[in-house]
């Protein structure tokens, strides 16, 4: 099975999380090609021959709510703040940044490859590769996501309400229609953390539809992902399993010098890194 990682790293703390996991990734005995979509053509750490990165072009990625350029593919000009609560407005510009991954078909010659693999910078590579290559050829032509890392449903936790109703339309269900919600209310949801796409007419019908619906600028990212899984490739869609795609500590639980347990999977994503590297910096150092 031939495959390709990509990462997108825009700003420092993102570019700083990403040292740690490419160094992870390497370590773990990853020897195929890595890209990663960056702001610049270069970045600050050593990367192996058939590591590329990609300088995110200027008419794919806007970050300037006041620009009078024209729309950016990926542009935080795009999202409908009426839509959208107060508290989430200043997500918007990471959430315009994670568009940018939706375009990789457009960054790199996919057709050398089986399957193309997303990661998040803040996610830490374990091993054995081995593991999650058996279960990409086991899921041969799948669409592969991780899942949430509780156990809530689409709607929230347990039994239907209006009240779930109208917070699950403003979350990750926000690109879904209450039609559709309703219909998938005890779906449990994915995380867009991880995506691995099988590069088939297929899977470039995926990646086309994440990347339209994204640019309806509903929300952000994974509740496009979710939605466009949902009603299209469903039946080609798998979870991976924790032991492959798990889940370090979060950057809120994380306090000086406590000691991160050991998870048991390949990948392990430590969310919020990028506001508090910490607790993946102390996980990078001590366990792997």
């Amino acid at each position: 099975m031939n495959y390709a990682i990509y990462f997108v790293a825009v700003g420092e703390p993102a570019v700083h999380c990403l040292s740690y996991a490419y160094e992870s990734l390497r370590k773990a005995g990853f020897e195929g090609d890595v890209y990663i979509l960056a702001e610049h053509s270069t970045i600050p750490f050593n990367i192996s021959s058939n590591t590329q990165v990609m300088q995110i072009r200027q008419e794919d990625l806007n970050l300037d709510l006041e620009s009078t350029e024209p729309m950016a593919t990926c542009d935080v000009r795009r999202f409908n703040l009426s839509r959208i609560d107060e508290n989430k407005h200043h997500s918007i510009y990471k959430w315009a940044i994670a568009n940018v991954r939706t375009l990789i078909d457009s960054y790199i010659p996919v057709e050398r490859y089986d399957y193309v693999l997303y990661l998040d910078v803040d996610i830490l590579t374990q091993g054995p590769m081995e593991s999650f290559e058996k279960f990409l050829e086991e899921n041969r032509g799948a669409i592969i996501t991780s899942a949430s890392p509780d156990s809530r449903f689409l709607g929230g936790r347990k039994n239907f309400s209006l009240r779930k109703l109208r917070r699950a339309q403003t979350t990750e269900a926000g690109n879904l229609t209450t039609w559709e919600l309703l219909k998938y209310w005890f779906v449990r949801p994915i995380c867009s953390d991880i995506v691995c796409f099988p590069v088939t007419d297929v899977g470039r019908e995926f990646i086309k539809k994440w990347r339209e619906e994204c640019q309806k600028g509903i929300y952000q990212d994974q509740s496009a992902l979710q939605a466009i899984l949902l009603r299209n490739f469903r039946k080609i869609h798998v979870l991976a399993p924790y032991s492959l795609f798990g889940y370090g500590m979060g950057h809120r639980k994380y306090k000086e010098g406590m000691k991160c347990k050991k998870v048991h999977s390949t990948f392990a994503h430590f969310g919020g890194a990028i506001k508090d590297p910490r607790a993946l910096e102390e996980y990078a150092k001590h366990c792997l």
